[in-house]
């Protein structure tokens, strides 16, 4: 497992992702001021990119990996999404919480299917648009290659999500530049978790779990969806809030991702927060 400690300062707020891997071989042999190789903002980019982190709280290097997620997004915004999805056998299943003792869980059936699918094997690892199993040193390359491909994404979707009654309903409005036949898949993801992580510097029990993968709405893989050239296809769905011995949401702290699939990978994506009208 490579070693992925002091991430930060490898990162600038522009740089070139290729740098990256390189960095993390010698990183006090280069130079602070040849460590970032500026390039150009993107303008205008209507794809948004989906970075999964496959991870676990006995995972120790996974923090870092983390981190270079939320470095990611902090430089992409509202065109990254990124869902940690606890999978694998560094990863604490959900049937383990237990709220009196404060141990948490977050691994999930789910999860681990889409772990085996990916070919992940070791951790940390992640995939970019639904590619290949990458290590986190790969993921800036990935991203920023995705988000400047020149043709238009497969669709646009709007999503509003609105809890009511103790029941999450979502709203997607989907359309197509081309007709396109798929799958389209909606997650619940949650961020401010509090529970254990292993950490290079011992067991962190207070540890922040940020974009967690907490269950697929519309089944494991997603449903089948046909979209015609320039229509707007509405679709609804709703799921019960969880509040149980194992998994308690925070509607604060809950968004939705959606995004379409094909043969080739995820094709777009988009997510929302939960707007709250109880």
């Amino acid at each position: 497992m490579k070693n992925f400690a002091d991430v930060r300062r490898f990162f600038g707020k522009i740089m070139l992702p290729a740098v990256v891997a390189a960095t993390f071989v010698s990183c006090d042999e280069v130079a602070q001021d040849d460590r970032y190789i500026p390039l150009p903002e993107l303008q205008n980019v209507e794809r948004t990119v989906l970075l999964q982190d496959f991870t676990g709280q006995n995972c120790v290097n996974c923090p870092a990996a983390h981190e270079i997620m939320e470095l990611l997004s902090d430089q992409y915004g509202e065109n990254l999404i990124c869902v940690s999805v606890h999978a694998g056998d560094l990863a604490v299943p959900v049937n383990r919480t237990n709220y009196n003792t404060g141990r948490l869980g977050l691994r999930t059936d789910e999860g681990d299917a889409y772990n085996d699918a990916a070919g992940v094997g070791h951790w940390p690892m992640g995939t970019v648009d639904g590619g290949p199993a990458l290590d986190p040193d790969d993921w800036a390359t990935w991203v920023r290659a995705r988000l400047e491909l020149e043709e238009l994404p497969a669709a646009s979707i709007k999503l509003e999500a609105t809890l009511s009654d103790g029941m999450i309903h979502i709203n997607s409005d989907l359309v197509a530049p081309a007709d396109f036949k798929g799958k389209y898949q909606l997650w619940i993801v949650e961020s401010g978790l509090i529970g254990s992580q292993r950490t290079e510097s011992g067991n962190k029990l207070d540890y922040v779990h940020n974009h967690v993968f907490r269950c697929s709405v519309n089944g494991t893989w997603g449903e089948d969806i046909s979209l015609d050239e320039g229509i707007h296809r509405n679709l609804s769905h709703s799921i019960a809030m969880r509040y149980t011995d194992t998994e308690r949401w925070n509607a604060d702290n809950i968004t939705v991702v959606g995004f379409v699939s094909d043969g080739s990978g995820v094709q777009q994506a988009a997510q929302c927060s939960l707007q709250i009208n109880d």
